[in-house]
């Protein structure tokens, strides 16, 4: 009897322990689940860079960032920094032995006041940078040379609506640059996009120097709006027929070169009837408003003939086919005015 009594009371015991634990783990729950209810999602925070040592500056120039490429983060220039420096940001020797996809991208905000000398992001490592609004020029070649064949890994460029112009050569490099224009910029000045990735030309362009572009990113032929003057080889188009504004003041013979390898054979000029310096034909053959002077012909296949009427022709906008035959002969040249 007395055993039977004594199972009992163990029994008794172990319920009351077990439902005391339930509730207790149950309060446990309750309240994390009400934490969780009430809490706000934790903020991803993005490293600052802003000690002196990752810097090394001599007077107001920044001579050399050394906080390297291992680890992401943000770059925050000391408030003395008015100029960066020839290679600011290049690569160490440690870094340059690393695979490109072990190295992080760092980002670098460029107050407007901030002057970029030639050469300042020359063989840099990856980097996120943006100009803050209310500057009016990128520097002379100042990301010339950013990315060697060597290291080849993504950076880009931010600008703001305020640049105007891109000063020549200042993003001369090669296609792993990524840089984002904006509207406003009008000018672009000898290889300053060459080589680069860009999206689109802005609209507002007025001005490409030559060999400004390079490959162009622009859309089912249009050239910016507001275009007035292209230089030579300007740009090399992987598209057909280039639309040509009323407002074109001046195309050079060879303002645009067509990619053999993206374009078909149906490549040359469309001129907007009311333009009062060009027009075109049916072939896309460029000329002088008067159709005395011929600037660009694709004579491959109509039959290597100029046309008549015609006093004056570039020789250099004589295109005769992918495979240069100087043995073609165009027919209707003697006794006119070519210009070389």
């Amino acid at each position: 009897m007395k055993s039977r009594i004594l199972v009992i009371c163990l029994t008794l015991i172990c319920s009351i322990i077990t439902l005391c634990a339930c509730n207790s783990a149950d309060k446990r729950e309750n309240t994390l689940n009400d934490k969780a209810a009430t809490s706000e999602p934790v903020a991803e925070k993005t490293a600052l860079i802003d000690s002196e040592e990752f810097f090394e500056l001599k007077g107001d120039t920044l001579v050399k960032y050394k906080g390297g490429f291992l680890k992401a983060g943000k770059i925050v220039l000391p408030k003395q920094v008015k100029r960066i420096g020839k290679k600011a940001f290049v690569l160490n020797a440690k870094e340059k032995s690393i695979p490109v996809g072990q190295l992080s991208q760092v980002e670098l905000s460029i107050p407007t006041d901030v002057k970029l000398d030639k050469g300042a992001f020359t063989s840099m490592g990856p980097m996120k940078v943006t100009f803050e609004e209310g500057r009016k020029l990128i520097d002379e070649s100042a990301f010339c040379g950013a990315i060697n064949d060597g290291h080849r890994y993504e950076s880009e460029v931010y600008l703001p609506s305020s640049i105007e112009v891109l000063k020549k050569h200042c993003f001369n490099t090669l296609e792993w640059l990524h840089v984002h224009l904006n509207e406003g910029v009008q000018v672009v000045e000898e290889y300053a996009l060459q080589g680069c990735d860009i999206d689109s030309l802005p609209d507002s362009i007025r001005e490409l120097k030559d060999y400004a572009v390079g490959v162009c990113a622009i859309k089912d032929g249009h050239l910016p709006t507001s275009l007035e003057s292209m230089g030579n080889q300007s740009l090399i188009c992987s598209y057909g027929k280039v639309k040509i504004s009323k407002d074109v003041k001046n195309i050079s013979s060879t303002s645009i070169v067509w990619d053999e390898e993206t374009c078909d054979t149906n490549i040359g000029y469309e001129v907007d009837s009311e333009n009062k310096y060009y027009k075109s034909d049916k072939n896309g053959w460029l000329y002088t408003k008067d159709g005395k002077t011929l600037i660009y012909a694709d004579l491959e296949d109509t039959g290597y003939t100029i046309p008549k009427g015609v006093k004056t022709v570039y020789k250099k906008g004589l295109f005769v086919g992918s495979q240069l035959d100087f043995r073609v002969k165009i027919k209707g040249l003697d006794g006119m005015k070519v210009i070389k």
